[in-house]
Parts: structure tokens; sequence; C-alpha cells
């Protein structure tokens, strides 16, 4: 099961609609990017590798400049975070530090 923390459903959803209005299509683009990369790490989880030694990993995206930013635990994989390559590298950590992932 895959399931989006708040924060990574609402940079996702920017992200299509940024692309979108940059070109028709381009937005359904990046969602099917976003997709493969999902059913990648959900083939293997522990694939991927680690952030900073931690048990987060991550899978970046070939094409465009994003890296989604994941936990996995049990039967269940945690999207964290869809963080552009070159905006505010780690803002995402805070996330993890709450000790509680939004849903």
């Amino acid at each position: 099961m895959v399931v989006f923390a708040r924060g990574a459903r609402r940079e996702y959803h920017e992200a299509i609609a940024r692309y979108e209005a940059e070109r028709d299509g381009l937005g359904a683009e990046f969602a099917a990017a976003v997709r493969k990369a999902i059913g990648q790490i959900t083939i293997a989880p522990a694939r991927w590798p680690l952030v900073n030694e931690g048990s987060l990993r991550r899978f970046v995206l070939r094409r465009f400049p994003f890296t989604l930013i994941y936990a996995h635990e049990a039967s269940e994989i945690t999207i964290l975070a869809v963080a552009h390559g070159k905006r505010r590298p780690g803002y995402w950590v805070a996330r993890t530090r709450r000790g509680k992932i939004g849903r």
C-alpha cells in the first residue's frame, strides 16, 4: 500500500499544475513519471538509496528534477515529499521529526 503524506500530496499536485501551465500534457507526463517511480518503489522498496544514513529512502526521477522521499514499514510505503531538486534542499526533514507523519 502506498500513501502520500499531506505535504507530499500537495507538492505532487502543485508540480502537475506548474508543468501543465508550462505546456499542455506536461503535467500528465510528470504524473506518469511519478506513478512509474512508485511502481518501481513498490516492487523493491529497499533498492533505493538511504537518505543521510537514516531509514528514509529516495528515488530520483530521471526526466524531471524531483526526488520522492519515502519511508517503508511492513507493507506500507509513505511518500513524505515530492521534492524539487533545486528548491529548498532538505526542507522535508522537519516532516519526519514531528514523530507523526500527516496524511
